[in-house]
C-alpha cells in the first residue's frame, strides 16, 4: 500500500519507447470435460551471452525468438546494451512483460563475463525481477546439440571454451530439448588432461563442440559452434520454472581460474540505464 498521495514513478529503464505488442492467435487444447483451456505459456526471457569472443541477446516469447549476435572484436562494453533495446523492440515486448533475465555465468573470458553480468544483475534489479545463472558451457552444449541435432541421442557431449596457453575449460553435457545436464566436474587444462580426467570419472563423450572444440581435433569428433544467448534463455525458462532463481545482489561469475591481469578500478557499468 502506498497511500496513492506524493507517489512518483520510476523512470522507465530504457530511454527510447517500444512499440505497442503484436497479437497473435494460440491454439487451445480441450479438457475432457469439454471446457476449453488455455495452454500455458513459458515465462518470457531475456538472454545475455558474453563468455567468449561472441556478444547476443536474445528475447524468448512464447515460441517465438528474437536474438542479435556480434562475434569477434570483444566490444561487449559498446553493444550489448544496444543489442539488449533492439531485441525488445524488435519482439514489441514491454520491459514489464520480461519475466526474468537469464546469464551466461562462466567460466570464461573475465572481462567478457563481468560485463554480461554487471548488466543482467541491473536489469533484473531495475525491473525486480529474478536473475537466472546459466552455465557458460552448458548453454554452449545445448547450441552444439542444435547445430548437430543427431547428438541429442549420444550419452554426453564434450562443451569445450578457450582458455590461455592452448588449454581449455570443459565440462560434459546430456542434452535435451531445452536444457543441459552436466555430467561430472568443470574442468580446465589441456585436451589430453581433461579427457583423461573425464575417462577416470568414466565419462566417454561421443562428441566435442563450442568454440574450443578444434583443439579436440584428433581426438574426438567435432561440431564447432558459436555460443548463444537463444541457448541461454532456453535453458534460462527452465530455471525459473523450477524457481532456480540467484540473489542479484550477491551474484558473481564462475572464472574456474583466477584473472591475472590488472583490473580497471572504475567500470563503466557503475551507473546503467536502468
Amino acid at each position: 500500500m502506498n497511500g496513492g498521495k506524493g507517489r512518483k514513478d520510476k523512470p522507465a529503464p530504457y530511454p527510447c519507447p517500444l512499440p505497442e505488442r503484436s497479437t497473435r492467435t494460440i491454439q487451445t487444447e480441450q479438457s475432457p470435460n469439454g471446457v476449453d483451456s488455455q495452454p500455458a505459456l513459458k515465462p518470457t526471457i531475456l538472454g545475455i551471452e558474453t563468455a567468449t569472443d561472441v556478444c547476443s541477446a536474445a528475447v524468448i516469447l512464447g515460441d517465438r525468438v528474437w536474438t542479435r549476435s556480434l562475434e569477434g572484436g570483444r566490444r561487449h562494453d559498446a553493444e550489448l546494451l544496444g543489442m539488449i533495446d533492439e531485441v525488445l523492440r524488435q519482439s514489441r515486448q514491454p520491459r514489464s512483460g520480461l519475466a526474468g533475465v537469464a546469464v551466461s555465468s562462466g567460466p570464461g573470458s573475465y572481462t567478457g563475463l563481468r560485463i554480461g553480468v554487471s548488466v543482467a544483475k541491473a536489469i533484473a534489479e531495475a525491473l525486480s525481477i529474478p536473475l537466472i545463472s546459466v552455465p557458460s558451457l552448458g548453454a554452449a552444449a545445448l547450441a552444439g546439440a542444435e547445430a548437430s541435432p543427431e547428438d541429442r541421442i549420444q550419452p554426453a557431449l564434450l562443451s569445450a571454451f578457450p582458455s590461455r596457453r592452448g588449454e581449455v575449460f570443459a565440462a560434459a553435457y546430456r542434452v535435451g530439448a531445452t536444457d543441459a545436464e552436466q555430467v561430472g566436474d568443470t574442468l580446465a587444462g589441456l585436451p589430453d588432461f581433461v579427457l583423461g580426467a573425464l575417462a577416470e570419472a568414466s565419462i566417454v563423450p561421443e562428441r566435442v563442440v563450442g568454440p574450443a572444440a578444434a583443439r579436440f581435433d584428433g581426438l574426438l569428433p567435432v561440431t564447432a559452434s558459436a555460443c548463444s544467448a537463444e541457448a541461454v534463455a532456453r535453458i534460462g525458462q527452465v530455471r525459473l520454472e523450477a524457481g532456480d532463481s540467484v540473489d542479484a545482489e550477491l551474484f558473481e561469475p564462475y572464472y574456474l581460474k583466477e584473472f591475472v591481469a590488472g583490473v580497471p578500478t572504475q567500470s563503466r557499468f557503475a551507473r546503467l540505464p536502468f
